[in-house]
């Protein structure tokens, strides 16, 4: 027989799995670091061009998690670039860059 307290740790069990899984399916959420996922076909780091501060360029990081094959996007300390981990191996950068665009910024391909 269970006790209240073993029902309480599984319900909590319960849901947090419950918000794994669901987390980051365009709802805005994303899947904590220490979920572990396949590993990414690619990396992509953007330049963003007139950038001034944080709040604004995290736009260019929400729009670029909505595109097709992006696992995450990852903005820099100072806002100006952005890493894109990708799914496939052979990115077509076109819908990343209209990401930035409809984030309202311009972005390049950065060198590394």
């Amino acid at each position: 027989m269970l006790r209240p307290r073993s029902l309480v740790a599984l319900a909590v069990a319960l849901v947090a799995v419950s918000w794994v899984l669901i987390a980051g399916r365009g709802t805005g959420w994303r899947v904590p670091s220490w979920v572990g996922r396949a590993a990414p076909g690619s990396v992509v780091t953007l330049a963003i061009h007139g950038s001034r501060c944080l709040p604004c360029a995290a736009k260019v990081e929400r729009e670029l998690r909505l595109v097709p094959h992006v696992l995450d996007a990852q903005l820099d300390s100072t806002g100006t670039r952005v890493e894109v981990r990708l799914s496939v191996a052979h990115p077509d950068v076109g819908p990343l860059l209209e990401a930035a665009a409809r984030a309202g910024y311009q972005a390049s391909v950065a060198r590394p």
